[in-house]
């Protein structure tokens, strides 16, 4: 049996993509665990990839990974480093940037200014307690990033993404499952300059949303043109369309499995 190895987007743990995962077949599915979760985020994401690899290690062959936004960029990474560590690859709109763009985030980054624009800037001022479950509802509800989202993956975001609050102002019982500070960190260190692939594996692909605002035309034409081996696909959604579609993106997945060469 095929082994699916999952890691999703920065902020939103990897059970909520279940309404999408679970409707996949012939795999056996595998939620890895937050990426270097205890540990500081370092500048591109390296000890993210590299814990990303060692989960996927335990996994038998034949093994594949698949990952959206973040976790699409880990995974990326660590096939780089570690060629043949897993049989495919199935990139979900992972944020890799035209040069101009990521020479554009260094310089931000550099003067001190990144945190002024989105997703940073959003992250830095999220809100992060709740005083019950009733309450977080009513506050996501309001947000057109959770608006796009289908109703099944709201419900598990609402599940999995709050938690029980240890230290927080009275009244406020539940946090994010996920810190904002964390979250926050993740953006502020995401890699500008895109490592080449020398040895890929044989099935490898990566997808991105039709309607996506996170990826430029200019981003996804650099892309397609430096990522050679990897077969592109446009599928309905946003840059959330895991999450957005997951019917129709586990169908586009299922089709892709199916024509895993064993």
């Amino acid at each position: 049996m095929l082994q699916a190895a999952f890691s999703g987007a920065n902020g939103f743990p990897n059970p909520v993509y279940m309404p999408m995962l679970q409707q996949l077949q012939y795999v056996d599915l595998y939620l890895l665990a937050p990426l270097a979760e205890n540990a500081p985020v370092q500048q591109g994401w390296s000890n993210l990839a590299e814990d990303l690899y060692r989960q996927v290690l335990r996994l038998d062959r034949p093994r594949i990974v698949i990952g959206h936004s973040l976790g699409a960029y880990a995974a990326y990474l660590a096939a780089c480093r570690h060629p043949g560590f897993a049989d495919g690859l199935l990139l979900l709109e992972p944020p890799m940037f035209h040069w101009a763009k990521g020479m554009a985030i260094r310089v931000l980054n550099q003067l001190g200014l990144l945190d002024r624009f989105p997703p940073a800037a959003l992250a830095k001022r999220r809100r992060r307690h709740f005083q019950d479950a009733a309450h977080a509802r009513a506050y996501f509800e309001t947000k057109p990033f959770f608006q796009r989202m289908h109703p099944s993956c709201f419900e598990a975001y609402l599940k999995h993404g709050l938690v029980a609050a240890g230290q927080a102002p009275a009244g406020e019982n539940l946090t994010l499952r996920f810190s904002a500070e964390r979250e926050y960190a993740v953006f502020t260190t995401a890699p500008t300059r895109i490592p080449a692939m020398h040895r890929a594996p044989g099935w490898c692909h990566w997808a991105t949303g039709a309607d996506t605002q996170t990826l430029s035309k200019a981003d996804r034409r650099w892309t397609r043109s430096n990522l050679p081996a990897f077969q592109a696909h446009v599928w309905p959604g946003g840059h959330l369309f895991p999450l957005e579609q997951p019917q129709a993106t586990a169908m586009h997945i299922q089709a892709l499995v199916d024509r895993f060469a064993f």
